[in-house]
């Protein structure tokens, strides 16, 4: 039993140099053809190959030769062989078709990298929205870019991908804040103190809102427990808000101006009531 386990040893590291040697022949071989298709068909052929990154780099560089001539072909008006010219942007139009379909079938992250890398701008198609989605697709790309940005689309982008990532509660709290910051930097009403009442004792406060108006009614608290609340038309909502100082925004839309004001929470029960006295129309 001894000797037949060296000979399947044996034969298992046998079998893996002779790979390995038709996959270093092969190379070779692309390597003298000096072509994109043979390069391409050695990427097909050994995907797991650890010549797979200069086999793209090749590409790389055969594609940015064929681009160098097309751009002598066209600037040089006095000389310009059109032919030639038509030759290499057709030579090169086919082959952004061959790399396209295949990062399309491979749909990955590294795929629609390499055929960015190797194709000019102008041939890129979709290939960078592509990209974009993949990456929004990794929560840890999506947030990192919504916090580097900083702006209210990006974060409700994370939202649209991760609705239940480990980030959302953050970026729902940085949405109000930012949307309260909008209001107070533009044109807006003086927002009234809540009317306080009983202490709760209590780390939170009490908030409760009466919509009066014929509208959706938007209610933002920025603050240390920033957060939204919407109240239908007609309707009331009361919720509980962490103590602290906040900045509190109003809006219902529809050509009203919106409304901004400060409240301090301090483990009580308060209550407000939003109706249209007059319209502005913005």
């Amino acid at each position: 039993m001894r000797k037949r386990f060296y000979i399947v040893i044996l034969a298992t590291i046998a079998l893996c140099f002779s790979a390995c040697d038709t996959s270093e022949r092969d190379f070779e071989k692309a390597k003298g053809e000096g072509t994109a298709k043979a390069y391409d068909s050695f990427i097909t052929n050994y995907p797991k190959s650890d010549l797979i990154g200069d086999a793209r780099d090749s590409i790389v560089a055969i594609y940015q030769r064929v681009e160098d001539l097309h751009v002598v072909f066209n600037d040089a008006y006095g000389i310009v062989d059109y032919e030639a010219a038509s030759r290499v942007r057709n030579n090169m139009e086919g082959r952004v078709e061959t790399l396209y379909s295949r990062a399309s079938e491979e749909n990955s992250i590294e795929g629609w990298n390499a055929f960015i890398e190797a194709v000019p701008d102008d041939y890129q198609k979709d290939a960078q929205e592509r990209l974009l989605d993949l990456q929004w697709q990794n929560e840890s790309f999506a947030w990192q870019n919504a916090t580097e940005k900083d702006i209210a689309f990006y974060y409700e982008k994370y939202l649209e991908q991760h609705p239940r990532g480990k980030h959302a509660r953050q970026a729902e709290r940085r949405l109000v804040d930012l949307e309260v910051d909008a209001v107070f930097a533009g044109e807006h009403g003086t927002l009234p103190s809540m009317d306080k009442g009983y202490s709760t004792g209590t780390s939170y406060s009490v908030i409760e809102v009466e919509n009066r108006t014929q509208y959706e009614l938007t209610v933002n608290y920025s603050g240390p427990d920033s957060k939204r609340i919407i109240i239908p038309a007609g309707g009331r909502r009361k919720v509980n808000i962490g103590n602290g100082y906040y900045r509190v925004a109003a809006s219902v839309g529809h050509g009203v101006s919106p409304f901004a004001g400060t409240e301090t929470l301090d483990g009580s029960y308060f209550s407000s009531s939003f109706y249209i006295s007059t319209i502005r129309i913005r």
